[in-house]
This record gives structure tokens, C-alpha cells and sequence, in this order.
């Protein structure tokens, strides 16, 4: 099931109006004003204080702060002649798109994807680097961080209204042939059954997970267990693969996605 074909791409991701105008949403905010109006310093959020990004997905705002360091950007795109260029595939048709409630994990009204297991009795999906039409710009630089694997880190946000739920993440390079170590988020009480292979989820950066907010996670590539010095695969990359599980109605919102050096 891990590497199931790759069917469905190209959500509609729809959105509410911000809650406030304060740009801070759940536990994020890409802007953190500190009384700015009396002098105060104006700073980003802490994950927006790092340097060599490789973005799966932001929204337009946040990217815009750090468009200076991003090494390469991997958000879903179509190319001028309406090529896809990087996927975010559901295999299988094995989720369907959600509703976006609130604001993104910092602050945006759109910018967040959006799943809802269907009723095939499993799911899954990935942000697929490659979908065999044409090339994706600067993924050859994602070999750059093995010069430096201990201080780069996964990050990404997921929020849901749901009580005891989890899922399981993992990535791969440089095909979706090299998968690396699961991890499992969400509610840390509910281990996440990958075929009889338990998995406790990994804490939120606060240390709490909180049901109904942003929760952000940031993993240590190191403990991903993957070779990023081997050259890419002209293959499908799930650089960021998702798992919910088989309970259909499950949701999986996440924002803020992308790898980064700290």
C-alpha cells in the first residue's frame, strides 16, 4: 500500500475568512508583533529564522519572508503548458478534499491542504517530486543536505477537530524505492497501526498536542535514516508521504511544510 499508484492530483483548497487581522493563527504567525507601535521589534515566527528552505507548502505570504533563502521550491505547480510539475498525489483516490476552517498555521486565509479518508478501507498520498512529464527546477539540490544532515529538520503543522487521532509520515530519496523511518503525530495516546507495526506519535514542538489548534513538528533529517548525498531519480519522490489509516471521515490538515536548516 505505501507506494500505491498515484491517481489523484490537484485539490481545491478552499478557506474561511481570517479570524482577526492580527496574522497569528493556532500556534503559528509568520509576523510576531512585539508592540511595534511603541517601539517594539518586529521579528518572524522561529521557523522562519532558519536558512536553506526546500518548501513543499506555504502560503504565498510567509514565502514571500524567506524567499531570499529558499534553495528550492517544491509547492504544487503547473508549468505554461499546463504541466504538472510537482504533485500532490492521493493514491488511489483514497482521501478527498476537506474543507479549510480558521486560518493556516501563521495566519493565512488559504495556503493549507485539506483530507478526508474515503471508504477504501486505507489511505495515503505524497508530495510527488516527479510525475514523468517534465523536470522539477533545483531538485538536485536537495544533495546539498548531506554536507549538513544534523542541523537540517522536517517541519510542518497539522491541526484537526477530531479526538484520537493519528497518522504516519515518512520520506523518501532519491525514489520513492528508498523509503525512510515512519514517524507517527497527532494524539500521543493513540499509537498509529501501520499493518501491526505500532507507532507512538512523535510530540508537537510544544510538547502538548492540542486538539482543534496548529500543532508543529519539526523532525531531525538524521533520523529519517535516508542517503540525501545520492543524486535524484528521475522517479517519483515522495518527499513528504502521508498516511491516515482506513476510518473513513478521518481528516488531515497540514500547513507549513518544508525542510530547513536550523
Amino acid at each position: 500500500m505505501l507506494f500505491a499508484g498515484a491517481l489523484l492530483a490537484g485539490f481545491t483548497f478552499t478557506a474561511c475568512e481570517k479570524d482577526n487581522g492580527n496574522n497569528t493563527g493556532g500556534n503559528g504567525g509568520a509576523i510576531i508583533d512585539d508592540d511595534d507601535d511603541e517601539g517594539g521589534e518586529v521579528s518572524l515566527h522561529p521557523s522562519l529564522q532558519g536558512s536553506d528552505y526546500y518548501v513543499l507548502f506555504m502560503d504565498d505570504d510567509s514565502y514571500a519572508s524567506i524567499e531570499d533563502k529558499v534553495v528550492a521550491d517544491f509547492r504544487p505547480a503547473v508549468d505554461a503548458e499546463g504541466n504538472t510539475v510537482v504533485n500532490i498525489d492521493v493514491w488511489s483516490g483514497t482521501y478527498t478534499a476537506g474543507t479549510n476552517k480558521g486560518v493556516g498555521f501563521y495566519g493565512a486565509a488559504t495556503g493549507w491542504v485539506s483530507f478526508v479518508v474515503g471508504n477504501g478501507g486505507w489511505s495515503g498520498g505524497a508530495w510527488d517530486l516527479y510525475n514523468g512529464v517534465v523536470d522539477v527546477p533545483n531538485v538536485d539540490k536537495v544533495t546539498a543536505i548531506a554536507d549538513d544532515l544534523d542541523s537540517y529538520y522536517l517541519h510542518f503543522a497539522y491541526k484537526t477537530d477530531q479526538e484520537g487521532k493519528s497518522h504516519l509520515m515518512y520520506m523518501t530519496w532519491p525514489s520513492a524505492d528508498t523509503a525512510g523511518k515512519s514517524h507517527a503525530f497527532g494524539d500521543p495516546s493513540v499509537p498509529y497501526d501501520d499493518n501491526g507495526t505500532q507507532y507512538t506519535p512523535v510530540l508537537p514542538v510544544s510538547g502538548e498536542f492540542v486538539v482543534g489548534e496548529w500543532n508543529e513538528y519539526e523532525i531531525p533529517l538524521a533520523d529519517m535514516g535516508l542517503d540525501f548525498s545520492q543524486e535524484p531519480l528521475k522517479a517519483a519522490i515522495n518527499l513528504f508521504a502521508f498516511l491516515s489509516g482506513g476510518v473513513a471521515g478521518t481528516t488531515l490538515d497540514l500547513d507549513a511544510v518544508f525542510i530547513y536548516r536550523k
